[in-house]
């Protein structure tokens, strides 16, 4: 027989009461780690009878206690993407119970890639695709009966929505005898490449939930910010950069930077994505970013032999324009490294990558005088900014991950940089 029931349930079942614990939907958004708030809590709480509860505790107690009542087999679910299509955090139960698997857990470079997993557990691991969903559909036993819906191509508009998705002809500032020209980010840029509807309710309507959030867009604000201030703290101590030379030295900075932008957080206006950690949950996910960053100085310090950081949130665009294919710019290159010779590779940093961020992943349907282009374009728009406006010789253009995934992608010149000074890199993409 088969029991559905909650997490709840099944922490009260007797240890070794059911054969095999099947642990679905193991995201932090199914398993928030946050104190019970209610009517009668925020009551007793007025009350001065709030009773101190520990909201992390209880739910290791609750998952443990859940473990336990299986006595041959227990299998974990979860999903790696969100409906929107951004990375899915796990739940920080799961998170804990995966790292019992790990020799050393403060160092990242055993996960696998794919699955985020110790290679422990890779063997017993499976992934599945959405591809059979539509069988749900079936009204029957026979998944043929059922219908799949035809999926639009990336970036494919309908004739009649065509009118009010596609770029404007105008909108930008006129000066002089100057046409007015719309004014874009390169991520701007890259949302419309990859549907012009997206771009749509993102940059034209500006739809966004009323509160604080504590997500992807928060945590990559907050990193950018880390990072920029750490190099430029690291340089003034005299490093050129992170080497295995001084990688004790750059690992206390980063998490004295760390800490000190994390404490004037609530000092920041909502439009600058402050992180806030408020409850145990997040703040444990705060300590985890911690880790990652400290322990991305690793594979930092193989990165580029031969370049060291030079420039750090490169603005263009905002004081004086900056015209690119018909277009004005305005953005922020997050880092340029320059060697001796003024050759220079752009970074463009990401918590983490897909398969979507190498140079031969291509759309289908955005096209440009008949050549397709890559899904990901932010960091060949910033190699250009970096060619006009600093006259440097551009021989890369890199998404670098600071994530568990310790990828890297983009495009380089192998005249100048090899396979070698970018370790997470696939080449041949």
């Amino acid at each position: 027989s088969v029991l559905f029931a909650s997490l709840a349930d099944a922490a009260d079942r007797p240890p070794c009461s059911c054969a095999v614990l099947v642990l679905c939907d193991l995201e932090a958004s199914s398993y928030p780690v946050r104190p019970a708030e209610d009517a009668a809590t925020l009551l007793l709480e007025r009350l001065g009878l709030a009773a101190c509860g520990d909201a992390l505790a209880a739910s290791r107690r609750r998952f443990f206690r859940a473990l336990s009542c299986a006595r041959d087999a227990v299998v974990c679910e979860r999903v790696l993407s969100t409906a929107d299509a951004d990375e899915a955090y796990p739940a920080v139960m799961y998170e804990e119970l995966i790292d019992c698997y790990r020799p050393d857990p403060t160092r990242m470079g055993d996960l696998d890639r794919a699955t985020g997993l110790p290679q422990a557990l890779v063997p017993f691991a499976e992934r599945a695709g959405e591809d059979a969903l539509h069988a749900n559909l079936a009204p029957g036993d026979d998944a043929s009966d059922a219908e799949a819906w035809e999926v639009p191509a990336s970036g494919d508009v309908s004739p009649a929505a065509r009118g009010r998705v596609v770029l404007p002809r105008e909108g930008g500032s006129a000066s002089g005898d100057r046409p007015a020209t719309p004014v874009l980010s390169p991520s701007a840029i890259e949302s419309y490449l990859e549907c012009p509807c997206k771009w749509f309710s993102l940059r034209r309507l500006r739809l966004s939930e009323p509160d604080a959030g504590f997500g992807p867009l928060e945590m990559g604000s907050f990193s950018h910010g880390v990072l920029k201030s750490f190099y430029e703290h690291f340089i003034e101590a005299g490093n050129a950069k992170v080497a295995p030379g001084n990688l004790e030295e750059a690992r206390s900075l980063m998490r004295e930077t760390f800490a000190r932008h994390l404490a004037f957080q609530p000092e920041l206006k909502r439009k600058a994505n402050p992180l806030l950690p408020l409850t145990a949950f997040e703040r444990a996910e705060a300590h985890g970013l911690e880790r990652r960053l400290v322990s991305y100085l690793d594979r930092e310090a193989a990165l580029l032999p031969g370049f060291a950081p030079a420039y750090f949130e490169l603005d263009f665009g905002a004081k004086e324009p900056f015209a690119y294919g018909g277009f004005e710019l305005r953005g922020s290159v997050d880092r340029i490294d320059v060697n001796g010779r003024g050759q220079a590779v752009v970074i463009d940093y990401k918590g983490s990558l897909s398969p979507d961020y190498a140079l031969a992943s291509a759309s289908p349907a955005a096209t440009a005088g008949g050549a397709v282009l890559p899904h990901k374009v932010q960091a060949l728009v910033y190699a250009q900014v970096a060619r006009r406006l600093l006259g440097l010789e551009v021989v890369g253009a890199l998404y670098v991950s600071y994530g568990r995934d310790g990828r890297v992608a983009g495009a380089f010149d192998r005249t100048f940089v090899g396979a070698a000074d970018v370790p997470g890199i696939d080449a041949e993409a």
